[in-house]
């Protein structure tokens, strides 16, 4: 059998933000927001996808708004974009004084005075050069139409060179880490992170990179996961299944040391 020629790098992500800057607040309570502007914090400028050290807002996004007086959830869809800065609208506006924005909207999401819940993908899609579109949660609260948004999850990259046709790639932890499932996030914290909320059906241990990708011997392939900051205690595992030369196979990869995936302001 011909040697499989496969070279493995990880690395860590972290997503981050700085806090809000001092914001304005409106004259007249219980404003109305028809349209919001939204920016991303400057350390990484993340979001949806990744543009070289950046990540820009795509068309189709859409966040979820709610405030102190109503925990019903209006849907704010990207109207226009300029530079960094997208302007999302709704038929529904929101009232009130502060309000409390997440991305990406959600119907299902759920709110609890200034937590939200939503689930994070177990399945995720391979796009070159970025991590999955629409999967990465971020977080904003504002007492004007002015929302600066925080990564609540962090990133692993996986870096790959070979002759292998990637069909998929699983990533899950050595101590039996719940990566994937329901959880959920304090808006209102000065340190907002999304924290998996229990076990059973509502929590998975792996999440699975979907795609197909043809790795080059000679130059780096990067695969991004979407992961909750948490520590894994023995490290993590690998599982990347495709073929070579026409034959399927799976090569398991494992790191040896604890990790720690974190969202840090």
């Amino acid at each position: 059998m011909k040697h499989i020629t496969l070279f493995l790098g990880i690395f860590l992500l972290l997503l981050s933000g700085c806090q809000q800057d001092d914001l304005v607040s409106f004259k007249d309570q219980d404003k109305s927001l028809k349209s919001v502007r939204a920016t991303t914090s400057s350390v990484v400028k993340s979001r949806t996808s990744l543009s070289g050290n950046s990540v820009i807002w795509e068309n189709g996004d859409a966040i979820g708004i709610f405030s102190d007086v109503s925990d019903s959830i209006a849907r704010y869809d990207l109207t226009g974009m300029s530079g960094d800065e997208a302007q999302f609208e709704s038929s529904k506006p929101v009232r009130g004084n502060t309000f409390y924005a997440f991305y990406p909207y959600a119907a299902d999401a759920m709110i609890s005075g200034t937590n939200v819940s939503f689930r994070l993908p177990a399945e995720q899609s391979f796009n070159f050069d970025s991590f999955a579109s629409g999967v990465c949660p971020m977080v904003a609260q504002s007492t004007t139409n002015s929302f600066r948004f925080l990564q609540v999850c962090g990133l692993v990259r996986l870096n790959l060179k070979g002759n292998m046709n990637i069909q998929s790639i699983s990533l899950s932890g050595k101590n039996g880490e719940a990566v994937a499932g329901l959880g959920s996030v304090n808006i209102a914290s000065d340190a907002p992170e999304f924290r998996l909320s229990g076990g059973g059906q509502e929590s998975y241990g792996e999440i699975v990179l979907q795609g197909n990708v043809t790795l080059s011997p000679s130059q780096t392939t990067s695969f991004y996961f979407v992961v909750p900051p948490q520590v894994f205690s023995k490290g993590m595992t690998f599982k990347i299944t495709g073929t070579v030369n026409g034959q399927q196979q799976t090569l398991t990869k494992a790191t040896e040391r604890s990790i720690t995936v974190a969202a840090l302001l």
